[in-house]
């Protein structure tokens, strides 16, 4: 199967649909005849496009501008290729896939995965006026959760042309390990550790975690909070943290290199992201729960978008109401006080990801698909 795959987001850049489209790439890659990926070109990234199993085509641009460059490149790209299928990690690009396939006859399909916020974001009337229209002309979606398969449906997409193949995580890389170090050079040695990994804004619920942290810090005065990530919300977050009366215990630890995420991940006791919809901001899955998950540790998410796909309620971690201060505060209560129940749900979540949960399980299944796709 010859296979193009367009994507605005991709390493070194991170996030979740740029780790979606790495991790996908190079094991679609590997399972077929001819793979070319077009992304944004980075300085940074050339040393992964020499060790990537197919060929990388890296146009001069910022990431947003990747929908318009890509339009006069793939009619050329997708019929010297006779590429039988196109996947767009977001519906955005799939305009110049449309365009080369009324140009050329290539590519024959047009598959895009579709992860939650790029079917709710509403910048200008253009994306509102298009979006519709393009979704109304793909030959098949892959929705990372039903949520997202479920604002799909609202855009009038068939329910058999959508796909449901949940994301993934490497067990290779995030697995149990000793954290002492770590833990040692933060002052969070023999204390009790909750961790939030992802970028700094509202519909996080990391400001609802800081409040429940202030209903408990009577009965838990040696529980610190870890945060790990950038982004506008940090000064209001701080903010929280000193109305609550626990900056002490909170440590907003900034962005953290790739190869040692890992290491924070086995530093906590449990992982927490009380995610909520705010506006176009949603959780169309996690892929935090599943790293979180792969090293062992019980996860609380909040009930909404796709976290319930990525967080199996009382099986690999809870699942309450994000909005509710008392209720996220009680499931951390739980975790911290049942250690039976919260090794259990470690070990569940740790199966959970080696037996399904993983990348190499996702790229099968989406492998799958686009054959079916084909015909």
């Amino acid at each position: 199967m010859r296979v193009l795959l367009i994507s605005q987001d991709f390493p070194p850049e991170s996030g979740g649909i740029q780790t979606y489209a790495y991790e996908v790439s190079r094991r679609l890659a590997e399972r077929c005849s001819l793979f070319t990926a077009v992304v944004p070109k980075r300085n940074a990234g050339e040393e992964m496009s020499r060790e990537f199993p197919g060929k990388i085509l890296r146009l001069p641009v910022r990431p947003d501008m990747l929908p318009l460059a890509a339009i006069p490149v793939l009619p050329f790209l997708a019929s010297e290729g006779k590429f039988q299928v196109a996947l767009h990690t977001q519906w955005q690009t799939a305009v110049a896939s449309l365009i080369a396939r009324r140009l050329t006859g290539y590519p024959e399909k047009i598959v895009v995965a579709a992860h939650g916020r790029e079917l709710k974001y509403e910048p200008n009337w253009v994306v509102t006026w298009l979006r519709p229209i393009v979704t109304s002309r793909v030959d098949h979606f892959i929705a990372v959760s039903h949520f997202t398969a479920g604002l799909l449906q609202d855009y009038r997409v068939p329910a058999a042309d959508i796909s449901v193949v949940g994301n993934g995580t490497d067990p290779t890389v995030f697995y149990p390990a000793d954290a002492t170090p770590l833990r040692r050079s933060l002052g969070i040695e023999n204390k009790m550790v909750l961790l939030t990994v992802g970028r700094l804004t509202p519909h996080k619920g990391i400001d609802t975690t800081l409040h429940a942290l202030g209903l408990l810090k009577e009965d838990f005065p040696d529980l610190h909070y870890l945060i790990v990530g950038t982004g506008p919300d940090r000064e209001r977050l701080e903010g929280l943290a000193r109305a609550e009366d626990v900056i002490e215990k909170v440590h907003f630890v900034g962005a953290v290199p790739p190869d040692d995420l890992r290491d924070y991940y086995n530093a906590c006791d449990a992982f927490i992201m009380a995610s909520r919809l705010d506006g176009a901001d949603v959780e169309g899955f996690g892929i935090a729960f599943l790293e979180a998950a792969a090293c062992g540790k019980p996860v609380i998410g909040g009930r909404s978008g796709g976290t319930e796909d990525a967080v199996l309620d009382g099986e690999t971690g809870l699942l309450v109401d994000p909005v509710d201060v008392r209720a996220v505060a009680e499931s951390i209560r739980t975790l911290l006080e049942d250690p039976d129940t919260s090794e259990r749900l470690g070990k569940n979540g740790r199966r959970h990801v080696v037996d399904t949960a993983n990348w190499d399980s996702v790229a099968d299944k989406i492998h799958r698909i686009l054959l079916d796709v084909v015909g």
